[in-house]
């Protein structure tokens, strides 16, 4: 049981992880190696027999803390071949304009507007669109105040659609 308390601690003195099951300390052990660049992505992490020497565990533990990784979308296991880092590619996110001088006056383009947005892969993105106000005294200064809304907002691109 010493054992135990002290290969608990050798990972970190954080009192949380003393309390916390092993499988929990191995787990955030090698996530925070891996956020830390020691693991980049497609680097094997050590096998299983060697983590069970290094946290003086059993090798059901490790696998559980290694399937929690896998869950977690951090490590794939290759049987045969081991556990290896996989990174999702950060997700960029982009503001897009839709320049409609008229939206607001026709039926199609708010439906059309909100079935874009709707798709799954609007998800990491926005879609801004503006109206202006019936003052403008054509469909040229309308399009240009968008515009400045635009810019204003940080749009990434913005499309134009005459009706």
């Amino acid at each position: 049981m010493e054992r135990m308390k002290q290969s608990r601690s050798a990972p970190s003195t954080n009192t949380a992880l003393k309390q916390a099951p092993m499988h929990r300390v191995i787990y955030d052990t090698l996530l925070a190696e891996i956020q830390g660049g020691q693991y980049r992505s497609g680097d094997r992490l050590p096998s299983e027999l060697d983590l069970c020497k290094r946290f003086q565990s059993s090798r059901i533990t490790v696998a559980k803390a290694i399937n929690s990784l896998q869950h977690a979308g951090l490590v794939v296991r290759k049987a045969g071949s081991g556990s290896y880092v996989q990174l999702a590619a950060p997700v960029t996110s982009y503001r897009f304009g839709l320049l409609i001088p008229e939206l607001g006056s026709t039926e199609i383009f708010e439906s059309i507007c909100q079935g874009i947005m709707q798709s799954p892969q609007a998800k990491s993105h926005s879609l801004i669109w503006g109206h202006t106000s019936h003052k403008s005294s054509s469909k040229e200064e309308a399009a240009l105040s968008l515009c400045r809304q635009f810019i204003e907002q940080n749009a990434k691109d913005v499309k134009f659609l005459d009706v």
